[in-house]
Protein backbone atom coordinates (compact mmCIF):
# COMPACT_ATOMS: atom_id res chain seq x y z
CA UNK A 1 0.00 0.00 0.00
CA UNK A 2 0.94 3.68 -0.87
CA UNK A 3 0.19 4.88 2.87
CA UNK A 4 3.51 2.03 3.92
CA UNK A 5 6.35 3.48 1.52
CA UNK A 6 6.68 6.59 3.26
CA UNK A 7 6.92 4.79 6.79
CA UNK A 8 9.21 2.13 4.83
CA UNK A 9 11.33 4.99 3.51
CA UNK A 10 12.47 6.56 6.51
CA UNK A 11 13.73 3.01 7.90
CA UNK A 12 14.77 1.11 4.81
CA UNK A 13 18.78 0.27 4.53
CA UNK A 14 19.01 1.25 1.46
CA UNK A 15 17.84 4.42 1.31
CA UNK A 16 20.13 7.14 0.38
CA UNK A 17 22.15 9.12 2.75
CA UNK A 18 24.72 11.57 2.88
CA UNK A 19 28.20 11.06 4.09
CA UNK A 20 29.11 12.48 7.45
CA UNK A 21 32.03 14.02 6.43
CA UNK A 22 32.00 17.17 6.65
CA UNK A 23 34.33 17.40 3.08
CA UNK A 24 32.49 14.60 1.39
CA UNK A 25 29.60 15.16 -0.67
CA UNK A 26 28.80 11.61 -1.35
CA UNK A 27 25.00 10.37 -1.30
CA UNK A 28 24.73 6.34 -0.68
CA UNK A 29 22.57 3.75 0.13
CA UNK A 30 22.89 3.54 4.26
CA UNK A 31 23.84 -0.17 3.55
CA UNK A 32 26.75 1.15 1.28
CA UNK A 33 28.18 3.82 3.56
CA UNK A 34 30.24 1.93 5.67
CA UNK A 35 32.19 0.53 2.35
CA UNK A 36 32.40 4.19 1.28
CA UNK A 37 33.64 5.20 4.65
CA UNK A 38 36.19 2.36 4.82
CA UNK A 39 37.52 3.27 1.25
CA UNK A 40 37.85 6.11 0.72
CA UNK A 41 39.80 9.09 2.97
CA UNK A 42 36.68 9.70 5.24
CA UNK A 43 37.31 7.42 7.70
CA UNK A 44 39.64 5.42 9.55
CA UNK A 45 38.92 1.43 9.52
CA UNK A 46 36.11 0.69 11.68
CA UNK A 47 36.62 -1.22 15.48
CA UNK A 48 34.08 -3.44 16.91
CA UNK A 49 32.68 -3.19 19.65
CA UNK A 50 32.43 -6.87 22.10
CA UNK A 51 30.08 -6.21 24.40
CA UNK A 52 27.97 -3.93 26.28
CA UNK A 53 29.38 -1.17 28.38
CA UNK A 54 32.36 -0.92 26.61
CA UNK A 55 34.63 2.01 26.54
CA UNK A 56 36.58 3.18 23.59
CA UNK A 57 39.57 5.84 23.83
CA UNK A 58 40.33 7.98 20.66
CA UNK A 59 43.91 9.72 20.34
CA UNK A 60 44.12 13.18 17.97
CA UNK A 61 47.14 14.89 17.19
CA UNK A 62 45.72 19.10 16.65
CA UNK A 63 49.00 19.70 14.24
CA UNK A 64 48.34 20.52 10.66
CA UNK A 65 45.78 22.69 9.56
CA UNK A 66 42.67 23.09 6.92
CA UNK A 67 43.33 25.27 3.48
CA UNK A 68 42.05 28.44 5.56
CA UNK A 69 44.86 28.36 8.27
CA UNK A 70 41.99 27.74 10.55
CA UNK A 71 40.72 24.66 9.98
CA UNK A 72 40.98 21.41 10.72
CA UNK A 73 38.61 18.09 9.83
CA UNK A 74 39.52 14.68 11.14
CA UNK A 75 38.66 11.20 9.69
CA UNK A 76 35.78 9.45 11.18
CA UNK A 77 36.28 7.18 13.58
CA UNK A 78 33.64 4.22 12.75
CA UNK A 79 32.65 1.17 14.85
CA UNK A 80 30.63 -1.42 15.25
CA UNK A 81 28.44 -2.97 17.91
CA UNK A 82 26.23 -5.82 17.17
CA UNK A 83 24.35 -4.59 14.01
CA UNK A 84 24.69 -0.70 14.92
CA UNK A 85 27.29 1.36 13.01
CA UNK A 86 28.59 4.73 15.03
CA UNK A 87 31.17 7.09 14.04
CA UNK A 88 33.10 10.08 16.06
CA UNK A 89 33.14 13.10 13.79
CA UNK A 90 35.81 15.68 14.85
CA UNK A 91 36.22 19.09 13.78
CA UNK A 92 37.80 22.41 14.17
CA UNK A 93 36.14 25.04 12.85
CA UNK A 94 37.52 28.72 13.29
CA UNK A 95 38.30 28.90 16.92
CA UNK A 96 35.40 25.86 17.87
CA UNK A 97 36.74 22.21 18.35
CA UNK A 98 33.35 19.82 17.36
CA UNK A 99 32.57 16.46 18.58
CA UNK A 100 29.82 14.38 17.34
CA UNK A 101 28.89 11.18 18.14
CA UNK A 102 26.83 10.02 14.53
CA UNK A 103 24.93 6.75 14.82
CA UNK A 104 24.28 5.01 11.03
CA UNK A 105 21.11 4.58 11.50
CA UNK A 106 17.41 6.29 11.87
CA UNK A 107 16.16 8.87 14.53
CA UNK A 108 14.10 6.34 16.09
CA UNK A 109 17.06 4.19 16.14
CA UNK A 110 18.98 6.58 17.97
CA UNK A 111 16.59 7.20 20.67
CA UNK A 112 17.27 3.64 21.53
CA UNK A 113 20.84 4.54 22.35
CA UNK A 114 22.78 6.70 25.08
CA UNK A 115 26.59 7.77 25.00
CA UNK A 116 29.13 9.49 26.99
CA UNK A 117 31.65 11.43 25.31
CA UNK A 118 34.31 12.17 27.45
CA UNK A 119 37.43 14.54 26.57
CA UNK A 120 40.34 15.08 28.26
CA UNK A 121 44.10 15.18 28.14
CA UNK A 122 45.95 12.39 26.38
CA UNK A 123 47.72 9.28 28.89
CA UNK A 124 45.55 10.07 31.81
CA UNK A 125 42.27 9.59 32.57
CA UNK A 126 38.93 11.27 32.86
CA UNK A 127 39.07 11.13 36.40
CA UNK A 128 42.39 12.00 36.41
CA UNK A 129 42.87 14.92 34.35
CA UNK A 130 42.41 18.41 35.65
CA UNK A 131 39.84 19.78 32.67
CA UNK A 132 37.89 17.63 31.17
CA UNK A 133 34.69 18.35 28.70
CA UNK A 134 31.56 15.65 28.83
CA UNK A 135 28.59 15.11 26.68
CA UNK A 136 25.79 12.78 27.42
CA UNK A 137 22.71 11.89 25.30
CA UNK A 138 21.69 10.42 22.43
CA UNK A 139 24.07 10.08 18.90
CA UNK A 140 23.03 12.18 16.10
CA UNK A 141 21.70 10.03 13.17
CA UNK A 142 22.85 9.97 9.73
CA UNK A 143 19.53 10.90 8.26
CA UNK A 144 20.06 14.68 9.41
CA UNK A 145 21.46 17.07 7.62
CA UNK A 146 25.17 17.33 9.10
CA UNK A 147 24.99 20.93 9.50
CA UNK A 148 22.31 20.08 11.45
CA UNK A 149 24.40 17.20 13.74
CA UNK A 150 24.52 18.63 17.48
CA UNK A 151 27.53 17.64 20.10
CA UNK A 152 29.97 19.42 22.08
CA UNK A 153 31.56 22.28 21.32
CA UNK A 154 34.80 23.30 22.93
CA UNK A 155 36.40 26.88 22.21
CA UNK A 156 40.23 27.19 21.43
CA UNK A 157 40.34 28.44 24.97
CA UNK A 158 39.16 25.19 26.40
CA UNK A 159 41.12 22.95 24.39
CA UNK A 160 44.45 25.08 25.21
CA UNK A 161 43.69 23.86 28.91
CA UNK A 162 43.72 20.22 27.81
CA UNK A 163 46.70 20.72 25.19
CA UNK A 164 49.14 21.90 27.98
CA UNK A 165 48.62 19.90 30.45
CA UNK A 166 51.04 16.89 28.88
CA UNK A 167 51.06 16.77 25.13
CA UNK A 168 51.29 19.93 23.59
CA UNK A 169 49.50 18.89 20.54
CA UNK A 170 47.48 15.70 21.92
CA UNK A 171 43.99 14.98 23.50
CA UNK A 172 41.67 11.96 24.00
CA UNK A 173 38.20 11.40 22.97
CA UNK A 174 36.83 8.45 25.37
CA UNK A 175 33.57 6.83 24.57
CA UNK A 176 31.34 4.79 26.50
CA UNK A 177 28.40 2.39 25.22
Amino acid sequence: PFDKIEEHAKVCCHRTVSCPHSKCHVKVGLSKLLDHLNDGDCSILPVMIEKVSAVKTLNFNTTGKGRDGKSLYYKLNTFTFEDVRFCIKVEKRDWLYNFYFVMLASEEECSKYKIDLILHERNASSDDSEVAYKLCGKPCSVDVDKKEFHGLQIDEKGMKQILIKRQKHCFQCVVLY
